[in-house]
């Protein structure tokens, strides 16, 4: 009885070193994607980057249009102040100051079309910002797989393991 306990554990032994030796292996293949993905994911994060940019030229440039037409307004009105802190000396005239009021409301108008560009230029701006830091992350993984291709994760210490292993399975197997 005692024999076929020994041989039984030394089998055991054996499919339980096996089991290891197997585990290793697939641990040390990985998963990490494979070039060709993640050069995909690189071409679409550029793709993206690419009609971001495109959406985003107009929006800027609709913004600093209206920021420069907002620009004769604020000026039309800092001149009707200028005019009216001197009339104001000798005494304020109802047309000048109804002038004031109008060119005060058109810069205020202008102004928060510009402002409101602005923000959305902004928000545009933020998404391209987006679109280049995907791209910058696709390039990031590509160099890294590209590296995992050239030198693997589990090298010769991990080939030395598993001859080692394979070479005790064996003898204790065949005993």
């Amino acid at each position: 009885m005692l024999p076929d306990l020994a041989r039984l554990l030394r089998v055991a032994f054996v499919f339980a070193l096996l089991a290891a030796v197997t585990a290793l292996v697939v641990r040390s293949l990985g998963n990490q994607p494979t070039v060709a993905k993640v050069q995909s994911r690189l071409d679409a994060a550029e793709a993206e980057r690419n009609a971001v940019a495109v959406r985003v030229a107009p929006v800027v440039a609709h913004a600093a249009k209206a920021r420069a037409a907002a620009n004769p307004a604020l000026a039309r009105a800092e001149s009707l102040h200028s005019q009216m802190r001197v009339a104001h000396i000798r005494q304020l005239v109802p047309p000048l100051v109804s002038e004031r009021i109008q060119a005060d409301s058109l810069a205020i108008s202008a102004l928060s079309t510009a402002l409101m560009l602005d923000t959305q230029a902004a928000a545009a701006q933020q998404e391209q910002l987006v679109s280049e830091a995907k791209v910058s992350d696709a390039a990031r993984l590509t160099i890294a797989s590209l590296e995992h291709e050239r030198a693997p994760r589990c090298g010769r210490r991990c080939g030395m393991v598993l001859g080692a292993a394979s070479a005790i399975a064996l003898g204790m197997a065949f005993r």
